[in-house]
């Protein structure tokens, strides 16, 4: 399985979290639809839907600022 992601990783490069944030954000509207009707349902739930969410949330944060590097350059102001 590991392997999969590494591969796709490395298929699709930023573009792979969306394979991740797609069935995220789809299980976490299901998940929100369960709180009308089935409250206990959407409490058990909780417990899947919101350390999904926040890998989610982190690993498109990660993949957004991957890459920045500090130069080593001076800026022109000489600060």
């Amino acid at each position: 399985m590991s392997a999969l992601f590494i591969a796709l990783g490395r298929r699709f490069g930023r573009f792979a979290v969306l394979l991740l944030a797609l069935p995220a954000i789809v299980a976490v509207g299901f998940w929100v639809t369960l709180l009308d009707d089935y409250t206990i349902w959407f409490f058990l739930g909780a417990f899947i839907a919101v350390p999904l969410a926040m890998m989610t949330v982190a690993s498109l944060l990660g993949l957004l600022f991957a890459g920045f590097r500090h130069s080593k350059e001076k800026c022109p102001a000489g600060r």
